[in-house]
C-alpha cells in the first residue's frame, strides 16, 4: 500500500539529532524512576508540577516495608539476569514477592480490584459540535504522533533491531485509537515506559506487542483477582530497575566527552524533559542543536584555510553504531585508513573499543585484506583451507 503524504511528513522525527534522542531517553528514565518513588515508599503522593518535588515529598513519609519489597524485586531481577538472559526476570520477581506478601499478610498497598471483562462494543455517540472538536482533536493527534515516533526512536536506539517504519507506526496507532473508541477507550500512543520494559525484557519483533496484548486480555478475563493482590511496590521495583538501565553512565560519559555543543544539547534536553514537558524538551533540544549547527557553519564559512579543530566528525557516532551492530551479529569488522588526527576522536566515541580486537585496526590495505582472509581460512574446513 502506498504511503500517504501525511505519514511521510512525520518521517522528519526520524532525523532528530542524536544528542536530543539520548537526552530525551535519559530524561524519560529519570522521570519513570521518580514517578515510582511514592509507590516504592508506600505513600500516595500529591499532585505537583514536577516529579522531583513529588518524589522528595514521598521521601519524608518513607516506609521501610515497601522499600524492602522494591529491593527484593531488584535483587531477584539482577540474580535471574546473571543466571540467564532468557528468563522473564520481572515476572518471576513480582510472582515471588506477591506470594511471600500474601503468605505473611504484609500490609502493602496492592493494585486493587480490576474489571472482570471488557466493555461491550458500541458505536460512539456523535451528539457533539464537530467544529469545536477539530482543534483539540488535531492537537491530540499531533502530540500522539510525536510521542509514538519518539517512543519508536528510543526503542530503536536501545536495541539492534534496525530502523523503524514511521508510516506503519502512525497507521497502527491511528487504527488502535479508532478501535478503542468502540470500547469506551481513549486515544492510544506509543508508551515509552512499557516499550523500554519490553525491549529490556528481550522483545525484538512485533510479536512481543501481540503477546503483551494477549497477556492483558488473559489477565482481564482469567486472572483479575490474582493480579489485584500484587503489591504496587513490586511493580515500582520493576520500573525502577528498567529506568536505571535506561540511564547509562557510560553513555552519559561518552556524551560529555563528544564535544561541547553535543554535550550542551544532551544536558538541555534531559533537564527540560525532567523539569517541564516531553514535547517541549524535544522542541528546545532541536532548537539548541540547530543553533550550535548554525554557529559552527558560520565559523566555517568564508574563503580561508586553517587547521580543523579537534572536534568529533559528523559521521563518527554512526560508525560506532554500525560496528556495534555488526559485531553483535558475529560479523568481524576490520577498519583501514583512519587518519591520525581523527584517531583520538574515534577513541573517545568508542569506535575503536567497539571492535572485537584492537588488531583489527590497520593503516594499510594489504595487511587488512590478508588478516580478513586469515579469518575466512580459520572458519573453513581443513580440506578447503589447504586448497585455498
Amino acid at each position: 500500500m502506498a504511503s500517504c503524504s501525511v505519514c511521510r511528513r512525520w518521517r522528519s522525527v526520524s532525523y532528530i539529532p542524536w544528542p536530543v534522542i539520548e537526552g530525551f531517553t535519559v530524561g524519560i528514565g529519570i522521570i519513570i524512576f521518580l514517578q515510582q518513588v511514592p509507590s516504592a515508599l508506600g505513600t500516595e503522593g500529591t499532585e505537583h508540577p514536577t516529579n522531583a518535588i513529588l518524589a522528595a515529598g514521598a521521601l519524608i513519609a518513607a516506609a521501610l516495608l515497601p522499600l524492602a519489597v522494591v529491593a527484593a524485586v531488584i535483587a531477584i531481577m539482577l540474580l535471574l539476569s546473571r543466571i540467564s538472559g532468557r528468563l522473564p526476570a520481572s515476572f518471576i520477581a513480582i510472582a515471588i514477592v506477591t506470594i511471600v506478601a500474601q503468605a505473611l499478610s504484609l500490609p502493602l498497598v496492592t493494585i486493587g480490584e480490576l474489571p472482570a471483562s471488557l466493555p461491550a462494543p458500541a458505536v460512539p455517540s456523535f451528539d457533539y459540535d464537530l467544529t469545536t472538536l477539530i482543534g483539540p482533536a488535531f492537537a491530540v493527534a499531533v502530540l500522539a504522533a510525536i510521542e509514538s515516533l519518539l517512543s519508536a526512536s528510543v526503542a530503536s536506539s536501545m536495541s539492534d533491531t534496525g530502523p523503524y517504519n514511521a508510516d506503519r507506526e502512525l497507521v497502527g496507532q491511528g487504527l488502535a485509537s479508532i478501535a478503542s473508541s468502540f470500547f469506551g477507550g481513549m486515544p492510544a500512543t506509543g508508551a515509552i515506559a512499557r516499550t523500554a520494559v519490553n525491549v529490556r525484557s528481550g522483545g525484538r519483533t512485533r510479536l512481543s506487542a501481540v503477546v503483551h496484548a494477549l497477556a492483558l486480555l488473559i489477565v482481564v478475563y482469567l486472572a483479575a483477582q490474582v493480579v489485584a493482590v500484587i503489591p504496587l511496590a513490586a511493580l515500582s521495583g520493576v520500573l525502577m530497575a528498567t529506568a536505571a538501565r535506561m540511564v547509562s553512565p557510560a553513555l552519559i560519559k561518552k556524551m560529555m566527552r563528544t564535544g561541547r555543543s553535543e554535550a550542551a544539547v544532551f544536558v538541555i534536553t534531559g533537564v527540560i524533559t525532567v523539569s517541564f514537558d516531553l514535547i517541549i524538551a524535544v522542541g528546545i533540544g532541536i532548537a539548541a542543536a540547530a543553533f550550535f549547527a548554525l554557529h559552527a557553519l558560520s565559523k566555517a564559512s568564508g574563503v580561508h584555510r586553517e587547521e580543523l579543530p579537534e572536534s568529533p566528525e559528523p559521521g563518527a557516532h554512526a560508525l560506532t553504531e554500525l560496528i556495534t551492530a555488526l559485531e553483535k551479529r558475529s560479523v568481524t569488522v576490520i577498519i583501514k585508513g583512519i587518519r591520525s588526527e581523527h584517531l583520538d576522536v574515534l577513541k573517545r566515541l568508542g569506535v575503536i573499543s567497539s571492535l572485537r580486537h584492537p588488531n583489527h585496526l590497520f593503516a594499510e590495505l594489504d595487511p587488512a585484506i590478508e588478516h580478513g582472509r586469515s579469518h575466512i581460512r580459520r572458519s573453513m574446513p581443513a580440506s578447503e583451507a589447504a586448497q585455498s
